[in-house]
C-alpha cells in the first residue's frame, strides 16, 4: 500500500550537508538551514548587464569564469554595485566554481544579505549538473510503502503484502543467496524523471527484522555486499495467503499492475502455501522479467513449439513477425496458413491461432481460434493498431526464406 505522498515545492537543507554533499567550501552562512524551491540554476550576466526585469530569484546562482572576469575588471565602487545588485535579490545562495578567489567586498555582502556563499573547485558545467541532479532527488515527489525492497540480479524488485505474510523472513533467505537488501518493512519512494526509485528510512537502514530472532544487522552479518542505499524499482511481486477457490496465473500471461506515484509496474502475484520456497519462486520471477524485457518469453517459445509439432508438410515456419501492408504481397500464396498472434490492438485482446479467411489485397479477414474469443478481426492495410505481430507459417518460394519484420 502507498501512503504519505508528499509533493514538494520546497525543502531545507542543512547548510553544512548541502557543502558536504556537494563537496563545497563555505565562505559565509547566516542560518543552519537553506531553503530551495527550484530545481534549476542561474548565472546573473543579464542581471550584471542591467537587465533583471525576470531575474530567477529562488534560483542558485552561480558565477563561473564570465562572470568572475566581469567582476574583476570592475573597479572597487562599481564591483560592489554589482553584488549588492545581486545578493539584495534574496537568492537561496551563490556558489563560485573554478575555486575563484573571494573578494572582501563579495563576504560583506554576503553578510550584509544573509545570503549563503560557498566556492568550488569544480567548472561550472559541472556544478550545474551537480546541484540540478542533487535537487531533483531532494524535491522529488516521494512516498512511503509498506513492504521490502531488494535488487535481485540487476533487478529491483518490491515485496508487498499483508502483515505477517512472510516478507522478511522471504528477504532473509535472498539476502542469504546473495542478492542485497534496500530496505525492510517501510520503503521511502521518490519519483525521479518518471522512475521510481526506493531508500530504506535513515533509522532502521541495513535493518531486517524477523519475527522470533528479533533485529539483524544484514551489512554485519553478511557484509557490505548484502546491502544498497537505493534501487530503482522494477517490478513488484504481490505475497497473498494461497486460496483453493482463486484461479493463479499458471503461463505468466496476466497483465497485473502497480502504480506508484503515477508510475505502473507489472505486478505479480505469488501465492504463500507451506512447503513453497518463495525465495526460490521470487528469483525466478525476478529472472524471468529479465529475460522476458530482453524479448525471450518462455510462453512465445511454447507455443511456437506447439505450432511446429502441428505443422502441415510442405510449410515453412518462421517467428518473424509481417511487416505493416506487406500481407498484401503475400496474401494470396498464404491462404490458409497458419499464424500465431503474439499482439492484438487494445479491444481484442490474448493469444490464439489466427487463419487467413479472405485474401484481398483491400482487407484480409482473420479469425482467432482461441477458446476465449472467437471473434472476426478485419485487417486494413496500413493500419497499425490493427496489425498482430504473427509466426508466419507460409509456403516458402524457391531459394528465399523468411526474414525478420516489424509490424510496426
Amino acid at each position: 500500500m502507498v501512503k504519505d505522498t508528499v509533493r514538494k515545492s520546497q525543502v531545507a537543507i542543512r547548510a553544512e550537508k548541502f557543502a558536504a554533499d556537494l563537496d563545497l567550501e563555505i565562505v559565509y552562512t547566516p542560518a543552519s538551514e537553506i531553503t530551495f524551491r527550484s530545481t534549476a540554476t542561474n548565472r546573473p550576466g543579464l542581471l550584471f548587464a542591467g537587465f533583471d526585469e525576470f531575474f530567477p530569484e529562488h534560483r542558485i546562482q552561480i558565477l563561473g569564469n564570465a562572470e568572475m572576469a566581469y567582476l574583476d575588471s570592475l573597479d572597487v565602487k562599481k564591483r560592489d554595485v554589482q553584488l549588492e545588485r545581486l545578493f539584495s535579490k534574496g537568492v537561496p545562495c551563490v556558489i563560485i566554481t573554478h575555486k575563484h578567489a573571494v573578494t572582501e567586498g563579495m563576504e560583506k555582502m554576503a553578510e550584509k544579505y544573509a545570503t549563503p556563499l560557498f566556492v568550488s573547485i569544480e567548472s561550472t558545467a559541472a556544478i550545474e549538473s551537480d546541484v540540478v541532479h542533487y535537487l531533483t532527488t531532494a524535491l522529488a515527489a516521494s512516498a512511503t510503502i509498506h513492504g521490502e525492497l531488494l535488487d535481485i540480479s540487476g533487478i529491483g524488485v518490491l515485496l508487498i503484502g499483508d502483515s505477517g505474510i512472510g516478507k522478511s523472513e522471504t528477504a532473509l533467505e535472498l539476502v542469504h543467496r546473495g542478492h542485497m537488501l534496500v530496505a525492510d518493512d517501510l520503503v521511502e519512494v521518490k519519483r525521479i524523471k518518471n522512475k521510481i526509485y526506493g531508500y530504506p528510512p535513515k533509522r532502521i537502514s541495513n535493518l531486517l527484522e524477523v519475527r522470533g530472532v528479533g533485529l539483524i544487522d544484514v551489512e554485519a552479518m553478511y557484509g557490505v555486499g548484502g546491502v544498497l542505499n537505493q534501487k530503482r524499482i522494477h517490478l513488484v511481486i504481490e505475497m497473498e495467503k494461497w486460496d483453493d477457490n482463486k484461479s493463479y496465473d499458471r503461463l505468466g500471461n496476466e497483465d497485473l499492475t502497480y502504480e506508484i506515484l503515477g508510475v505502473k509496474f507489472q505486478r505479480i502475484v505469488v501465492p504463500v502455501s507451506a512447503g513453497r520456497n518463495l525465495a526460490v519462486v521470487i528469483e525466478a520471477a525476478s529472472r524471468n522479467f529479465r529475460l522476458k524485457s530482453m524479448g525471450r518469453d518462455a510462453l512465445d517459445e511454447l507455443s511456437y513449439r506447439l505450432m511446429e509439432k502441428n505443422r502441415p508438410e510442405g510449410i515453412t515456419a518462421s517467428k518473424a513477425p509481417l511487416r505493416r501492408g506487406t500481407y498484401e504481397k503475400y496474401a494470396n500464396p498464404l491462404q490458409g496458413c497458419l499464424f500465431l498472434v503474439l499482439h492484438l490492438n487494445e479491444n481484442v485482446s490474448g493469444r490464439g491461432v489466427i487463419i487467413i479467411k479472405e485474401t484481398s489485397c483491400s482487407e484480409v479477414g482473420i479469425e482467432c481460434a482461441s477458446p476465449d474469443m472467437g471473434v472476426l478481426l478485419p485487417l486494413q492495410p496500413g493500419d497499425p493498431t490493427k496489425s498482430p505481430q504473427a509466426i508466419l507459417w507460409g509456403p516458402r518460394k524457391e531459394g528465399e526464406q523468411h526474414s525478420p519484420r516489424d509490424v510496426r
